[in-house]
């Protein structure tokens, strides 16, 4: 199979999926990582595929307008204004990249920050989402754990970015517009795999929240992907006692230099050595005594377990590290989901209380490092933990349940294809309106070539629809009016995509018609038309082309139902009947075609 994986944010969003990529691709999947081009670098170097995702102009910091401005008042506003504001300013190009990222891919695995952008590809291709929770959900975390506050949430706040989604959608690739209904919810109940990589051994499921959500354990990529630490550092290092680390990451700091005066006053106060990880302009003005040093980059995993304890922001890459280093943290959270992460360690008794990066002061952390260094308790707390998570295969587990979740239901015969990606065909009925012409759209956005079918009576309208779609999006698009009311309907059909040269790789029977009223009043001729079309002609045409998409070992038929099926309906009772018959056949027709490669689903509508 092929996975592609897109996330957007730093590279603790990017690292942890180069691992679960090589994990994938020792058990035989092709892995590319959809991301910022910034990163190409690091992922091509770990010899996973790489497709570009624009990066927004906040995300870009100092290189843009918008993006000094941020970094001015930043701290000031609240996260998610940011995260908005940098997905809206390429919100167009990020989707377009992503449609080209996941064009010919099997299953989409999306990061927090890129789950939205995952739904809608996975929806776009209809292809499975595994969605990666590097910010564990909210009702985990949370005082109270309250699911429904949780859901009422995600479903305020997808209505608010939904008009600017659809606008961005529809003049981006010609989507249709999103659901009113946000789908998390629905991927949820139907248990669709959601991977959180982090350890159970400090971070366990809450009671009745078994299922739907795997923790892993941590996706550590262990190697040679950062530079030596300076020397400087290593002699430094062997020079004295173990130090404290403090390190904030990219976060945004309204007077760096005052930081950091603010760091070495309380490294000093509470008598610790210090390692700080802080850019030159961070130290502009600031001499540093000689018990601490300053470095712009150093490996976590490396420097961690050399530490006494560490001071750091609690994003969820650096948490990580240092619990795995099995030293206690002193957790100063900035912004999203760094307070849920600060409140766990401190929870679980390897951390301080945290300290809010807007109520940092020197005596506060002084007073942080002290207990941190001198706690026995939490010490030994912390060497446990770091000893379990040490024990742990994180990747090894991600990728068992990814083979018994996912690759397991969507292994397809190498090649075979299903009519919904580019280069591949479509025969639709009952494409002049409604179902027939949204699956036209949807499909002719995705450069599937299309033959649309409808009464000869609605030629002239599917005419129009066949030239725009062909127009806009580039795609051979044919109209061949025809009757399937006649019984020679379906034969004249395939006979006209014969001449014309097209094979479909996808056949949508959505032909149908429908009269209401008392079974004895209605006309027989009604009657018999409606099975004529809702039955006999899906018959034929499936029988025409099911056994070709047999012999080319790929090939899908989607027949068009109705939840009239389900239940008895009265003065409807024919069209009602007909469309019970449609997914009792397309049910029977599964169980004889999947392994020969040909997929049939019924499309219940109502």
């Amino acid at each position: 199979m092929h996975v592609t994986m897109l996330t957007v944010g730093s590279r603790g969003d990017v690292q942890p999926l180069i691992a679960f990529g090589h994990g994938l691709q020792q058990v035989g999947h092709e892995v590319r990582i959809a991301t910022y081009p910034r990163f190409e670098s690091l992922v091509r170097e770990q010899g996973i595929d790489f497709a570009p995702l624009a990066e927004g102009a906040l995300s870009l910091g100092a290189g843009t307008e918008e993006g000094r401005r941020w970094q001015q008042e930043g701290a000031r506003l609240p996260t998610w204004v940011g995260f908005i504001r940098d997905a809206r300013s390429v919100a167009h190009r990020r989707l377009r990249d992503a449609e080209a990222a996941c064009r010919d891919t099997d299953v989409v695995v999306a990061s927090n920050l890129a789950q939205v952008l995952g739904w809608q590809m996975a929806d776009h291709f209809g292809i499975p989402l595994v969605r990666v929770l590097f910010h564990a959900p909210t009702y985990w975390m949370s005082r109270h754990r309250a699911r429904r506050l949780t859901n009422a949430g995600r479903q305020a706040a997808w209505l608010a970015a939904r008009p600017w989604l659809n606008a961005v959608r529809r003049e981006a690739l010609d989507l249709p517009a999103l659901p009113r209904r946000q789908p998390f919810r629905d991927l949820e109940r139907r248990g669709a795999l959601a991977l959180a990589p982090f350890s159970p051994a400090a971070f366990g499921r809450p009671p009745g929240w078994d299922g739907v959500i795997e923790v892993t354990g941590y996706w550590f990529l262990d190697g040679s992907l950062d530079p030596d630490p300076p020397p400087a550092l290593v002699e430094f290092l062997e020079s004295g006692p173990a130090p404290v680390y403090v390190g904030f990451g990219t976060q945004v700091d309204p007077d760096p230099p005052a930081t950091t005066r603010a760091i070495v006053d309380a490294l000093a106060r509470a008598g610790r050595r210090g390692v700080l990880l802080r850019e030159p302009s961070a130290l502009a003005g600031v001499t540093l005594p000689p018990d601490v040093i300053a470095v712009e980059a150093v490996s976590h995993t490396w420097l961690f377990p050399r530490c006494a304890a560490v001071v750091h922001h609690t994003a969820s890459g650096t948490t990580a590290a240092s619990l795995r280093a099995g030293i206690p943290t002193v957790p100063v959270p900035h912004n999203s989901d760094q307070f849920s992460w600060a409140r766990e360690v401190h929870r679980i008794g390897v951390g301080t209380k945290p300290i809010p990066r807007r109520r940092l002061t020197t005596r506060r952390l002084e007073a942080a490092i002290t207990m941190a260094t001198t706690d026995g308790e939490m010490q030994e707390r912390a060497r446990a933990i770091g000893e379990a998570i040490a024990a742990e295969d994180g990747v090894a587990r991600a990728v068992e349940a990814f083979q018994d979740r996912v690759a397991s239901e969507t292994a397809r015969p190498r090649g075979a294809r299903f009519g919904t990606e580019r280069g591949d065909s479509a025969l639709i009925t009952g494409a002049s309106s409604g179902i027939g012409e949204t699956f036209a759209r949807t499909l002719a956005a995705r450069g599937v070539d299309l033959l649309l079918t409808a009464h000869p009576a609605e030629s002239r309208r599917l005419e129009e629809i066949a030239a725009e779609l062909g127009d806009r999006h580039g795609v051979r698009c044919v109209a061949v009016p025809a009757d399937l009311a006649e019984r020679d309907g379906p034969d004249r059909l395939r006979a006209a995509a014969d001449a014309a040269g097209f094979e479909p790789d996808l056949l949508v029977n959505n032909a149908g018609v429908g009269y209401a009223g008392r079974f004895h009043e209605l006309g027989l001729a009604d009657q018999l038309r409606m099975l004529h079309v809702n039955v006999e002609a899906l018959v034929a045409l499936t029988g025409l082309y099911a056994p070709r998409m047999v012999e080319r070992g790929g090939g899908a038929i989607v027949n068009v139902a109705s939840t009239a099926a389900f239940q008895p309906v009265p003065y409807f009772s024919v069209y009602a009947a007909s469309k019970a018959f449609v997914v009792r056949l397309s049910e029977a027709l599964w169980a004889e075609l999947h392994e020969a490669g040909v997929r049939v689903v019924a499309v219940c509508s109502g």
